[in-house]
């Protein structure tokens, strides 16, 4: 999803309307994301004096990785969000830090449609119904007054040596 500089600024406004396609190369190592399907985006672009305004329309449906039990879990995203682009960092810089500076003439939408679903992504996703374990083979889970009330009489093994010291006095 391109777009040119030189088109805005002369039709000071354009819609852009395209499915995208994110190969699994591009989400590798995006947290709890294990696909997704065509993405459809539409984008509003205004131009107004060496600024772009595009208001995004996405809607996708992702699967992602239970946090209690690994498995899959589909999770839709239809959201709107707005950025500011600009094409001359000297003519606004300072004045507001929510512009995002474009070398070139070529807008290219699809890395920043891409990063807007990872911000929808929540930090925790858990399948319904699905609880958290309380143990398995090798290992348990406690609350931390648990572990505490465990190992407070407890002596570091590196320093049970010193218990066959005998102190003269």
């Amino acid at each position: 999803m391109k777009t040119l500089y030189q088109t805005l600024a002369r039709l000071h406004h354009q819609v852009l309307e395209e499915d995208i396609v994110y190969t699994q190369e591009q989400i590798t190592g995006i947290h709890s994301l294990i696909r997704m399907s065509t993405v459809h985006a539409k984008v509003e672009l205004t131009e107004d004096n060496g600024i772009v305004h595009a208001l995004f329309s996405i809607k996708a449906d992702l699967v992602l990785e239970c946090a209690y039990t690994l498995e899959e879990v589909d999770y839709k995203v239809d959201f709107e969000e707005e950025l500011d682009f600009c094409f001359v960092e000297d003519e606004y810089s300072g004045e507001d830090e929510n512009l995002i500076y474009i070398e070139g003439n070529t807008l290219d939408l699809d890395l920043y449609v891409l990063g807007l679903i990872v911000t929808e992504i929540p930090m925790k996703v858990v399948k319904k119904g699905a609880k958290l374990p309380k143990g398995g083979k090798g290992y348990e889970v406690i609350t931390e007054d648990e572990y505490y009330e465990r190992h407070k009489d407890a002596v570091d093994p590196r320093l049970s040596a010193l218990d066959d010291f005998e102190i003269d006095e």
